[in-house]
């Protein structure tokens, strides 16, 4: 299945009053993320760069959440056996656990 998003993975970039979203190697613009708080105190101005930090980070993080649950959704729709559907074979335990350590590990570079 061809994905009509900009394909992964993508970065945070930290410019002046604002944070870009690039995807690696095409340098395709994705998207802008203000941190600038109109009106906002220095601790309120502090707190608001924080959360636009994170939730540029989660924009970032699209593409491989994306890809762990289109994952998730095909193991989801293959047969309770171990045996193969369409090409699919239900993960394990242990791959299961690779699928969300990945998520997690994605999220989680992306706010560094």
């Amino acid at each position: 299945m061809k994905t009509k998003h900009t394909p992964g993975p993508w970065t945070v970039e930290d410019r002046v009053e604002r944070l870009l979203i690039w995807a690696d190697g095409s340098h395709d613009f994705i998207a802008q993320v203000s941190t600038v708080a109109d009106g906002a105190d220095e601790d309120a101005q502090e707190a608001y760069e924080e959360e636009q930090q994170a939730n540029a980070a989660l924009i970032a993080a699209a593409p491989q959440s994306n890809e762990v649950c289109v994952l998730v959704v095909a193991a989801a729709d293959a047969p309770m056996a171990s045996g193969k559907c369409d090409g699919f074979t239900r993960p394990t335990e242990a791959q299961w656990r690779e699928i969300v350590a990945k998520a997690r590990t994605a999220i989680i570079n992306s706010l560094e």
